[in-house]
Order: C-alpha cells, then structure tokens, then sequence
C-alpha cells in the first residue's frame, strides 16, 4: 500500500511539474509580447515627436523648402492612422493648414496648435503605455477612457489660448 501511495505521489509531483512549466511558457510568452509592443510605442513616440519636431522647425523659416517639407509631411503621416476622427486626424489637419498658409505669423500659430495637439498625443500614447505596461493589453473602454480625458485636458488647455 505505501508503495503506491509513493507512486502515486511521484507521478502527481510530476503532472504539478509539467503543468507548471506551460504555465510558465504562457506567462513568459505573454510577457515578452507585452514588452516587445510596449519598447516599439516608445520608438515610435520618439520618431514621430522628432519628425514633427523637425517639421514644425522648418515650417517657422519664411522660405522654407517644399521638398523637405513634403518629405517630414509624408514621414509624419505615415506614422499616423487616419481611419478615425481622433488624435492622428487632427494633426493631420493641423499639418494641412500650415503647409497652405503662406503668411509666416499665421502658419506660427498653426505650428502652436499642432504642438500642442501633438504633447496631447504623446501624453495619451505614454499612458497608453503605462497601462500596458502594468496592466497588460488596453481594451477598448481603457482606450476610449484615456483618449476623452486627454481630449478634455486639451480642450481646457486650448480654451486658454484663445
């Protein structure tokens, strides 16, 4: 009787090992996926603020080069999703209407704005990735939560501007 109780031991030692190990493969799995995605939000942060950074730079000069600023134009959005009316849509707009105006005081105020709706964005992006980073996957209410509130911080902020 006690050698099987001993067997019986071992083997259920052994099924606990097992299903501990793909326990631990899911988790590890889960984890690296998570930090992977969350270490390409932040290179992408840093490569968007940085082109549109250069852009708004450019745009202040009075005769600034169309060529370049065609090509930081298309960089930027290329790194933007224009599918929704959201945070990539307006500043896709902003960038619109400094490229068309031609009178340097008035493309200085568009090139405020879209800096301010892009700190805006980067704030929301960060969150994003705070959450994330913490929480795992952001679901569709946690993204829609984030994205009102930081609307509402811009709002607020742009009403004082005017």
């Amino acid at each position: 009787m006690e050698k099987y109780a001993v067997v019986i031991g071992a083997i259920l030692v052994f099924i606990v090992g097992i299903l501990n190990v793909f326990i631990l493969i899911k988790h590890n799995r889960k984890s690296t996926f998570v930090n992977y995605i969350t270490q390409e939000r932040i290179r992408y942060l840093i490569e968007l603020r940085a082109k549109i950074s250069d852009f708004c730079t450019l745009m202040q000069e009075e005769n600034y080069c169309n060529q370049e600023s065609n090509k930081l134009k298309n960089g930027i959005f290329l790194l933007l999703n224009p599918e929704y009316e959201d945070w990539d849509y307006y500043i896709m707009e902003q960038i619109k209407r400094i490229i068309n105006t031609k009178d340097v005081d008035e493309r200085i105020l568009h090139i405020d704005k879209l800096i301010l709706k892009s700190q805006f964005l980067f704030k929301l992006e960060w969150d994003g990735i705070q959450h994330e980073a913490i929480n795992g996957n952001l679901n569709n209410k946690k993204k829609i939560e984030l994205s009102q509130l930081n609307l509402d911080k811009y709002s607020k902020h742009d009403g004082k501007n005017k």
